[in-house]
């Protein structure tokens, strides 16, 4: 990918770019825009053969995408917001809040409270999840999962917790917000990701808790969580 520096320019805290991208078959040429701290989209755009003649048009993205599992991305990003002068947000791979698989089933169980910090990604045994907007001024509102919108929540705030992985899927647990001192509770949810099958999100009626209340408690492949009030447990789905 290219990036033709003379069309970099700042305009509602958006760098927008004109790129090249290149393809086995030739190239294309697209308008794109970022908003330098971890979203970019490209604009439909025009496929050319390598002999520059028009061969047909070349599809955008729906919405913008996160790019933090994406270098090439990520270093187009770069020049045009060096070029722009905006600052970049470092975009580095934040830690994983997984959890390892457990082979004693007899190991004994321990309550911990949900990661402090909410990680924007999680690598899942077929990809890498990361938190996407339906819009540049939009909320947090999407999972993508290898590129692709697997959910959206468009208008609440989304945030990941935690991966249980388990013998033949990966559950993550993750949450929706709407924002604001009304909405003081999440939302709580499972994204359920295995080989060869699509993506699932399973709710439940009364799975919503404060966050920094939560405490999982793991026991095998048994996963149990406290959401904080008197007697109400949510077992994971399977």
């Amino acid at each position: 990918m290219y990036v033709e520096l003379n069309t970099v320019k700042q305009e509602d805290d958006l760098a927008y770019l004109k790129m090249v991208r290149v393809l086995d078959e030739g190239y294309v040429i697209q308008d794109a825009m970022t908003d330098c701290r971890g979203s970019f989209k490209a604009l439909e755009g025009v496929q050319y053969r390598d002999d520059g003649s028009s061969e047909k048009k070349y599809p955008g993205d729906d919405q913008p995408m996160p790019f933090v599992g994406k270098p090439e991305i990520a270093a187009l990003v770069k020049m045009a917001c060096d070029k722009a002068g905006m600052a970049q947000v470092d975009q580095s791979m934040p830690s994983q809040a997984a959890e390892k698989p457990q082979t004693d089933s007899k190991q004994q169980a321990v309550e911990t409270p949900l990661p402090e910090t909410a990680p924007d990604t999680l690598k899942t045994r077929i990809g890498l999840l990361e938190i996407g907007r339906s819009d540049f001024k939009a909320p947090p509102d999407s999972l993508v999962l290898n590129g692709k919108v697997i959910y959206k929540d468009e208008g609440n705030y989304l945030a990941l917790h935690q991966m249980f992985s388990l013998p033949d899927h990966d559950a993550v647990l993750f949450s929706s917000n709407c924002g604001g001192t009304a909405c003081q509770t999440d939302d709580f949810a499972f994204l359920l990701v295995r080989q060869n099958a699509d993506p699932a999100v399973v709710k439940a009626e009364g799975f919503y808790a404060y966050p920094s209340a939560v405490k999982t408690r793991r026991d095998g492949d048994d996963i149990r969580l406290d959401l904080g009030f008197p007697t109400v447990n949510a077992n994971l789905p399977s």
